[in-house]
């Protein structure tokens, strides 16, 4: 830098020296590169009032002359314009550029004359706008008083380290938390050892974690890199009454193993020695299959495990109503009695296997349902038709109505009708057997 000097005897001054000056000053200016624009000093927020001050924007020392009957948020932003003077040559030419600056609730859209480019600004709110502190210092030292400020680097403390608030930490850029012993050798880490695992290790000693009334770890707990509930029996996956029975403290899976059956292996593991099959089942009061097989009749015998002997033979034909091979019946005969049915206006009686049907019916048309037998005697094993014949007032003409049943079925239905156009075919009387 050049500086202004001066010796006895007098000297001419120069714009030159004018010119050196005030680089001088703006190269203090210089300390501010890279940081935002702030106020200097001044500028204090009151009410609706912005005192006078000194601000730093677009890298120029401005003087703010205040305001009042301000509304927020506002902003003081560069105002700059150049004045012109009267040269020694004649005319007037551009003698100073004035860097100055103003308020309003919006910054003027459109570049600045002198910087040719869109004008920079300094955001006011009630509570005051961005400072020196902030700018300047907030981003090269550790501030008493700032609400947000970040450090590069290591930081390093020889006193102790409180906070009023929520220590964050960001688990990329913060891998660990290292405290060291009074030889500077790390004995504790504390951090994001993987990308979703957090990690306390310490190497000089054991960890102890004390809940005033209890610890709640969750929802799963591993020791060795092994689940607990895979590595030791739960209490809950064991049956009630092996609780009295087990020891107090917890069981590997494989001792548990030696000690108690697994549901999964059923009763077999059981069998062992003396313990066959015959006594477990006595033991919990159950059948032995080979008992059952003795004891009872197997439905794939088809009653032959029962009929063993020839008088067994015969009990079993007469319990069934059943015909011997020589043709010999040693069955009871069945006899139902009357049985009202169709409204009462049909009687039906099954003995042996002769089944007696008598009433009066009233016949419809062609394939139309006339009556069906009751439930208490059985179907006819072959088609069961039934021909009413009678005349109507015309002695000369016959009517005619057939009735059928089918085979296995108890349905009587109207197979055909041969009548008179105006005969009633209401109660007629009907009567007939069938076998079974």
């Amino acid at each position: 830098m050049k500086e202004f000097s001066a010796q006895n005897g007098g000297r001419y001054t120069y714009a030159d020296d004018l010119i050196n000056l005030q680089d001088l000053a703006l190269s203090f200016v210089s300390i501010y590169d890279g940081c935002e624009n702030f106020i200097i000093s001044g500028c204090e927020v009151s009410g609706s009032t912005v005192s006078e001050g000194y601000v730093y924007i677009n890298k120029k020392i401005r003087r703010f002359n205040g305001a009042t009957g301000v509304s927020f948020p506002c902003y003081i932003y560069e105002n700059n314009y150049s004045e012109s003077i009267e040269y020694v040559t004649g005319g007037n030419k551009v003698g100073r550029n004035i860097y100055g600056c103003a308020l309003g609730t919006s910054v003027p859209s459109g570049n600045d004359p002198l910087t040719n480019a869109a004008r920079q600004s300094i955001r006011l709110t009630s509570s005051g706008g961005t400072r020196l502190k902030d700018a300047f210092f907030g981003a090269n030292c550790v501030l008493l008083s700032k609400s947000n400020q970040s450090i590069l680097g290591n930081l390093s403390l020889t006193g102790d380290f409180s906070s009023t608030g929520t220590v964050n930490a960001n688990a990329v850029a913060l891998k660990t938390l290292n405290f060291k012993n009074a030889s500077n050798s790390v004995v504790v880490t504390f951090g994001i050892s993987s990308a979703n695992t957090l990690s306390l290790a310490n190497s000089n000693g054991n960890i102890n974690i004390t809940g005033q009334s209890f610890v709640d770890i969750g929802p799963a707990i591993k020791e060795g890199g092994v689940l607990l509930s895979e590595k030791y029996v739960l209490k809950s996956s064991l049956p009630d009454w092996v609780y009295g029975d087990a020891p107090t403290g917890g069981m590997t899976q494989s001792q548990c193993d030696a000690r108690y059956a697994r549901l999964s292996n059923g009763l077999s593991q059981f069998i062992t020695g003396g313990n066959t099959a015959q006594v477990l089942c006595g033991q919990i009061g159950a059948m032995h299959q080979t008992t059952a097989d003795n004891r009872y009749a197997r439905l794939s015998q088809f009653l032959a495990d029962m009929a063993t002997t020839d008088d067994y033979k015969r009990k079993v034909r007469e319990n069934i109503g059943a015909a011997a091979v020589d043709h010999t019946h040693s069955f009871s005969l069945v006899d139902t009695g009357w049985i009202d049915f169709n409204g009462g206006t049909m009687h039906a009686r099954q003995w042996g296997r002769i089944v007696s049907v008598y009433g009066t019916v009233s016949p419809g048309t062609d394939g139309s349902q006339v009556f069906q037998l009751p439930i208490e005697v059985e179907a006819p094993v072959y088609d069961v038709i039934v021909t009413l014949c009678y005349t109507g007032s015309n002695a000369s003409r016959q009517n005619v109505v057939v009735i059928k049943i089918t085979a296995g079925t108890k349905v009587a239905q109207v197979l055909n009708r041969f009548v008179s156009e105006n005969v009633v075919t209401n109660n007629l009387i009907v009567s007939f057997n069938y076998m079974v």
